[in-house]
């Protein structure tokens, strides 16, 4: 079997038998879930009836009995959406007005990754060019960019579609393995000069800067995992069976 499974704590309730165990994932987790059989978790006539673990970190791991017993089903192991669990604190730059500050140390965890990362302090550049706002002599014209972290806590800048006069933009999605914190929104107003994201200060005349934080908590998890290296992922397994 590819899960070390130890005993906590155990009761009885007459016929139905409480079981508390730890259950130990090693590196060749199926991609259907791990089998598990009532007798594997303590229960006398391994009849098992149902089977929960609390989330942990980013991970959750659900219990299917299998179709037409009751004696044995699956442990799957599902990861969560991308979280960012503390405020950033989006502001202007204090070094570089130019930038955008992270006031504030950011935990998170990144999509499919149970382990919570941290990304301290730091001031974001845009990018040249790309970043760059047009000016118009008719309208205002704004776009939102979303700031997100890589997996090795580096922040980025992705711009959102422009629009012009009263449309409002709309934050984009965080790139692919990246986890959004935050978003800004810069609106040129008419008859200004362009966005130059490579000097521009955000607060210069014409500019309007608009900081949001985008600290949430992951409440969707994803499909069950494929086969993967698990190792070291360990959960607390309550069962009930007889």
């Amino acid at each position: 079997m590819a899960l070390t499974i130890t005993k906590v704590a155990e009761a009885d309730f007459g016929e139905l038998q409480l079981r508390i165990n730890t259950v130990l994932f090693d590196a060749s987790y199926p991609g259907g879930g791990e089998p598990v059989t009532g007798r594997d978790l303590g229960h006398r006539m391994g009849r098992l009836y149902h089977a929960l673990a609390p989330e942990v970190g980013n991970r959750l791991v659900t219990f299917a009995l299998d179709s037409g017993i009751n004696n044995a089903g699956k442990l799957k192991v599902h990861d969560g959406a991308a979280g960012c669990f503390t405020a950033p604190g989006l502001a202007i730059g204090s070094v570089s007005k130019a930038k955008v500050l992270i006031a504030n140390t950011v935990t998170f965890t990144l999509p499919g990754s149970g382990t919570f990362k941290s990304k301290t302090t730091a001031e974001v550049p845009f990018t040249a060019t790309t970043d760059d706002i047009a000016a118009s002599a008719a309208e205002a014209r704004q776009a939102w960019y979303v700031l997100s972290l890589l997996a090795d806590g580096t922040p980025a800048l992705t711009k959102g579609t422009e629009t012009g006069g009263t449309t409002e933009p709309v934050i984009p999605q965080a790139p692919a393995g990246q986890t959004a914190i935050g978003a800004v929104k810069v609106s040129v107003a008419a008859a200004s000069t362009l966005f130059d994201a490579t000097t521009d200060a955000l607060d210069r005349a014409g500019l309007t800067a608009t900081y949001r934080d985008l600290q949430s908590v992951p409440s969707q998890a994803s499909e069950p995992l494929a086969t993967t290296d698990l190792t070291g992922f360990q959960v607390t397994l309550i069962s009930i069976g007889q």
